[in-house]
C-alpha cells in the first residue's frame, strides 16, 4: 500500500483515534497528504466521480 499510496513522498502514515457507530473507539492509521503535487486540481465538493462526470459532459458541450 505504501507505493500505491506514495509514503513518503505525497504522504505519510498517523495513527488516529477513531469513534465507532456503537461509540466505542478503535485505533486507525489514515494517509495524510504531504501537499499537493503540481498542477494538481482541489475538488471543492469533493466527489471525484461527480467532478469527472460534470468535466467530461463540459467538455462535450460548446459555448460558440
Amino acid at each position: 500500500m505504501d507505493v500505491l499510496e506514495g509514503y513518503p513522498r505525497l504522504y505519510r502514515r498517523e495513527v488516529i483515534p477513531t469513534v465507532l457507530g456503537d461509540g466505542g473507539i478503535e485505533v486507525t492509521m489514515v494517509y495524510v497528504m504531504n501537499k499537493l503535487p503540481r498542477g494538481a486540481m482541489i475538488i471543492a465538493s469533493g466527489d471525484w466521480r461527480k467532478f469527472r462526470t460534470e468535466k467530461k459532459q463540459s467538455k462535450g458541450t460548446s459555448t460558440t
